[in-house]
């Protein structure tokens, strides 16, 4: 048996649809919006701070982000080569 454990951004291509998400929960917050290569450059923790986004949110962010990316899974296209890469 072979268990993969990350799919999001290591099998799948989900950087499209991570900036669309975060720069939703930046727009709610009043925050400048972010580039596909922002999102790429830093990671979410650096995100957060880089933006003064308030730690008693940061949880409420994480629940965002996973219900609504999870949402999006139907739609992401893996990485060229992946599928038989798995095989």
């Amino acid at each position: 048996m072979t268990i993969i454990f990350d799919f999001d951004g290591t099998l799948c291509d989900s950087l499209e649809h991570s900036v669309i998400i975060v720069n939703r929960f930046l727009k709610f917050l009043r925050r400048p919006l972010l580039t596909e290569e922002k999102v790429r450059d830093l990671g979410m923790r650096e995100i957060l701070w880089e933006y003064h986004v308030p730690l008693i949110l940061v949880p409420v962010f994480i629940v965002y982000y996973r219900f609504t990316i999870s949402r999006h899974i139907p739609h992401l296209s893996t990485f060229p080569g992946m599928p038989s890469t798995l095989e």
